[in-house]
């Protein structure tokens, strides 16, 4: 007799089957009454239900005491059959290990799924897996260049206000400083005191209105005391500006911005310039585009195993190099072109910029046709022998390294851009060497951990004249999310101020920002310039009104006139009394001999 379950062959007197536990089935006639036949209401092992005697405590227990009771008899008959392994406790035991390993590679891909594709990528062939790292380098660098482009134009675009502070402060040893230099026989004695000027704050508020009006208020504090404050408004269609200084006058100065900006043309020009900019997702849109074409046309790629060198640190990684020949290159840009031809995205941006510029003789189709002709005509460069595209590609699928070879006759270039890591030491390099001489060249090494730098960057093509920056705490994971974040310090040329540093901390995502640039000496700050700038609700206010004085900067008589509402002498007596600092100086120096300052001027508190 046999399991009508799992087929196990069974002894005659036995109620359940050994191996699976399920009632034996009996020919008719032989079913024991005890027994639930299993037709009835049979056990659900994938959803453990159990037939309804087993629902309760008491059903269960009677029938797991007569199943043991029965079973152990049969399991012990033999060694044999004592040491025999139970065919579903291995099955079990598979299967559980497989679905195992599925939610295991399951959580990897999850976790690391870039990681895992380009593993997988590079078991393909070389062009595909050169494509595959490019195009995922391109876009991450494009994205990151995207991102930036996107929070400024926004920033232009806004129609938010903005608020702006500026704190600069002043020690002792720069105070004494400059009085030394400006209170001497030689530079004119000024008789300005500089240790009054040991805190000075700039407040403004700015708001803007479709980029077609700005308009502005603010204030100039010295430790504290209000020194003098000012409205601004400019209207970008017409050009014009005006501004006003309350504490010396109610009146206003109106300023033509259109000289200012004679070589745009008008503020106008200038505001449709930012609305001719396209968005990020269009440009992104179009960097994707010609990427797969130019990429598509690279077919001859070896791939070897290797190592990028730069200074002391090399990182093993692999190379792919791709070969062109200059009617390879010639085919790629023939085929950007051709593309060019339905770009409508692109149609649209030289529109708008041809009109802006009045370039209405060059039609988009017409350029296009033309670079074509030349293109067919001449090629791209028949002294181009080839070029030697080389990728650095490490254990991770990450690209850490660029370099280019151009052979063109006797002459040759080469573009190396790179950063290998080994452990928590990198090193990087931008340098193009034509034919032997560097041309630009920027090297830089430190240290990097998880996603923060700290090194030293020199920037410069002569050994004798080298810049360098010191990078601290610069985060790599910010900036690829459109952030700046970190400190950079500059140390300025010895015939200058030798010793003396520039230190620049900031945290800014364009948008906000914060930051504040030190001058330091021998480690210590002489001065400081701290700044913030956030959006705040200020709508569009200082607008002149007919009842308002406006007169008009490019009438001589008008400006006399308005030089002869301010208020100086009151002012300066205001300033003399709450502050400490004498400015006559400005009265004698920056207005006419013949300016009454202020007899027809209105105090504005």
């Amino acid at each position: 007799m046999f399991c009508t379950n799992c087929g196990s062959s069974l002894d005659d007197n036995v109620k359940f089957c050994r191996m699976c536990g399920t009632p034996v089935q009996r020919a008719a006639g032989q079913i024991d009454e005890n027994v639930t036949p299993v037709g009835a209401q049979p056990v659900d092992f994938q959803t453990n239900a159990q037939p309804a005697d087993y629902q309760t405590e008491q059903g269960w227990d009677a029938r797991a005491e007569e199943y043991l009771a029965q079973t152990s008899v049969e399991w012990n008959k033999t060694e044999q059959n004592q040491k025999k392994p139970r065919k579903w406790k291995k099955w079990v035991i598979i299967g559980g290990s497989a679905a195992a390993v599925c939610i295991a590679v399951g959580v990897t891909f999850l976790v690391a799924g870039a990681r895992i594709r380009n593993f997988f990528n590079s078991m393909k062939s070389p062009e595909d897996y050169y494509r595959i790292v490019e195009s995922d380098y391109i876009d991450s660098r494009g994205k990151l260049m995207l991102n930036a482009y996107n929070l400024g134009a926004k920033t232009v675009h806004a129609d938010s206000s903005r608020e702006l502070n500026v704190r600069f402060k002043m020690n002792p040893m720069l105070q004494t400083m400059l009085n030394s230099f400006a209170n001497n026989s030689i530079t004119g004695n000024s008789g300005i005191d500089f240790s009054k000027f040991s805190d000075i704050e700039f407040h403004s508020r700015i708001g803007a209105k479709d980029m077609s009006e700005l308009a502005a208020i603010g204030d100039i504090t010295i430790n504290g005391e209000r020194l003098i404050d000012y409205k601004t408004y400019s209207n970008l269609s017409t050009g014009e500006s005006f501004i006003s200084f309350p504490m010396l006058s109610a009146a206003f100065l109106k300023i033509d911005g259109k000289n200012a900006f004679s070589d745009m043309g008008s503020f106008e020009t200038a505001r449709q310039l930012v609305q001719a900019i396209p968005d990020d997702d269009t440009l992104e849109r179009i960097v994707e585009r010609y990427r797969d074409i130019a990429l598509s046309g690279i077919n001859n790629v070896t791939k070897s195993s290797g190592s990028l060198t730069v200074g002391s640190v090399s990182q093993d990684c692999t190379i792919l190099e791709a070969t062109l020949t200059g009617n390879d290159l010639n085919n790629i840009i023939k085929n950007c072109l051709t593309a060019m031809r339905s770009d409508e995205e692109l149609r649209v941006i030289f529109d708008r910029l041809s009109d802006l510029y009045g370039y209405q003789d060059m039609t988009y189709d017409k350029l296009i046709e033309m670079l074509l002709n030349d293109l067919d005509r001449t090629g791209i460069n028949s002294d181009i022998d080839n070029v030697k595209l080389l990728v650095y590609v490490d254990s991770e699928g990450d690209v850490i390294g660029h370099r280019i070879n151009l052979a063109y006759g006797l002459d040759t270039c080469e573009i190396l851009l790179g950063m290998p890591v080994s452990g928590s030491e990198f090193a990087f390099e931008f340098s193009v060497n034509e034919s032997g001489d560097y041309t630009e060249y920027v090297t830089g090494s430190g240290t990097i951990k998880g996603d923060i730098i700290t090194g030293d960057f020199s920037i410069g093509d002569d050994p004798t004249d080298i810049t360098v920056i010191g990078v601290e705490n610069f985060d790599l994971k910010a900036l690829s999310k459109g952030k700046l974040c970190g400190s950079f310090v500059y140390n300025l040329p010895s015939d200058i101020m030798g010793g003396v540093k520039l230190r620049l901390d900031i945290d800014t995502d364009m948008t906000d920002v914060t930051g504040k640039l030190s001058l330091l000496y021998v480690g210590e700050p002489l001065a400081s310039l701290a700044f913030d700038a956030h959006e705040c609700d200020y709508p569009i206010e200082c607008v002149p009104t007919p009842a308002d004085k406006v007169y008009d900067s490019s009438v001589s008589a008008e400006v006399q006139e308005y030089l002869n509402s301010l208020n100086i002498d009151t002012w300066i007596q205001d300033v003399r009394e709450r502050i400490g600092i004498d400015f006559s100086f400005i009265k004698d120096s920056f207005l006419p001999d013949n300016s009454n300052h202020g007899f027809g001027g209105d105090y504005v508190e």
